[in-house]
Order: structure tokens, then sequence, then C-alpha cells
């Protein structure tokens, strides 16, 4: 009798388990919308998305992070701009990484950099005319 009970009791556990299996395997491929991920209304990404005219170009993920791409006319990025300088600037982008830390894109030709010569950067050139230099630079950056 005690083995009886005891292959019925193995029954019922492995027919438990196998419900649970397809359960949870039904999670994945079905994908409810509470178990969506949900950037939160304060990084980056989002508020820049609430500018008029912002567009979300793109998204990617890599092995670490999740990459978005920005259009807006709302991001402008040229920290140390001389109040000298008076011209027009050059239209940017944006690039977050996992929805936070917005780094601006620059699109700018030979005659669009007017600008670079009023950057804190202009003066190691300014102090040594035709040298030459290695530019590394993380995330953004200009193209």
């Amino acid at each position: 009798m005690a083995a009886r009970q005891l292959t019925r009791n193995n029954f019922l556990m492995g027919t438990a388990c196998l419900a649970a299996t397809v359960a949870l395997s039904m999670l994945l491929v079905v994908r409810p919308a509470f178990l969506t991920i949900r950037l939160s209304p304060y990084k980056a990404l989002s508020q820049s998305l609430r500018y008029p005219g912002s567009e979300w170009v793109w998204s990617r993920w890599t092995a670490s992070s999740r990459v978005d791409l920005i259009q807006s006319p709302g991001i402008r990025s040229f920290p140390g701009l001389s109040y000298a300088y008076l011209g027009p600037l050059p239209s940017q982008d944006g690039l977050t990484f996992d929805g936070d830390d917005l780094s601006p894109i620059t699109f700018i030709g030979a005659k669009g950099a007017e600008f670079a010569g009023y950057m804190p950067a202009a003066l190691a050139y300014q102090l040594r005319p035709g040298a030459h230099a290695l530019i590394l630079e993380a995330r953004g950056g200009w193209m």
C-alpha cells in the first residue's frame, strides 16, 4: 500500500512539474505586458523624447547595454564654447547608453567647424600650430 501511495505522489509531483514548466515556457513565448522592461521617465532618453520634434531613430542591444539614437532639435552640447562666438551651431543627434548618459554626435564639415576655434580644446592647437594629435573620444563625438 505504501509503495502504491509513493508512486501516486511521484506521478502527481511529475505532473505538477511538467505543468509548471509548460506555463513558464509559455511566458517566454507570449511575453505578457507586465513582463516588459519599462524605461524610467527620469532617464535622459525619456526626457529627450519629450522635446517637440524629437524622434527615436533606432535601438540596439550590445553584449552589455542598450544603445539608442535620438534625433532632436533640443540636443545642443558645446561645453566651454566662448561667448565671443556668434555664428551658427551645427545640428546634433544624441546617443544614449541604457537610456541614460546622453552623448551628442555633431555633424560638421570643414565649413561648419568655425565654432571649434572657440572651444577650450582649441588652445592646444593654437599654442602649437601644425602639430599632430591622436584624439580618442568615448561614445559620441564629432563626425
